[in-house]
């Protein structure tokens, strides 16, 4: 039997019921991108008024925004050289295309433990006020910000300028791959 990693990918909704219609593809975008890890990652969809509750309680930002997001403990970029990252990144895009159906004949008694890398929360209303801002379709700005949500609870970051460009590069090669264009092309 050969063993696998999988995640596990928990959609919560709160209050919009506007996100119900794109649960599944949420899920699913999510899950391709961490396909490889033994991870499990709380995803919550919700409106403007109670991510900015989240933004003023955790950030100390009295202001709305399009996505927060919690790392647990776990970084994917811990070591200094990046190394991680570009492995992490690799598999991403060479996984992308590879048969989901991973379960025939797989032994999961024996899995290694699954590791909670955090909590993504994301506003309807703010995804679609930018997805009509930056003249992209709403399915292109949701799976653009959440691309950028699962690399923050990976650890990533964009405060410095490295950070930043390094972060960007991974969006936008994910999203290449996802079938969109480059999301900083406005």
């Amino acid at each position: 039997y050969k063993m696998i990693n999988m995640p596990i990918i928990d959609i919560k909704i709160q209050e919009c019921k506007k996100w119900y219609i794109y649960r599944k593809y949420i899920k699913d975008v999510a899950f391709r991108i961490l396909k490889d890890y033994n991870i499990y990652l709380e995803i919550l969809l919700t409106e403007e008024h109670i991510i900015r509750e989240f933004n003023k309680n955790f950030r100390n930002k009295n202001k709305s925004t399009n996505v927060l997001s919690f790392p647990a403990h776990y970084h994917i970029n811990d070591n200094e050289d990046n190394q991680e990252s570009l492995i992490f990144i690799d598999n991403v895009t060479t996984n992308y295309h590879n048969n989901m159906d991973v379960f025939s004949g797989a032994d999961i008694s024996n899995k290694e433990p699954r590791i909670d890398i955090g909590n993504i929360i994301l506003s309807f209303q703010n995804i679609k006020k930018e997805s009509i801002e930056f003249k992209k379709t709403f399915k292109f700005r949701l799976t653009h910000i959440l691309i950028h949500g699962i690399l923050h609870v990976l650890g990533y970051d964009h405060i410095k300028k490295y950070d930043r460009i390094l972060m960007e590069k991974i969006e936008t090669k994910i999203m290449l791959n996802f079938g969109f264009g480059n999301p900083y092309d406005y």
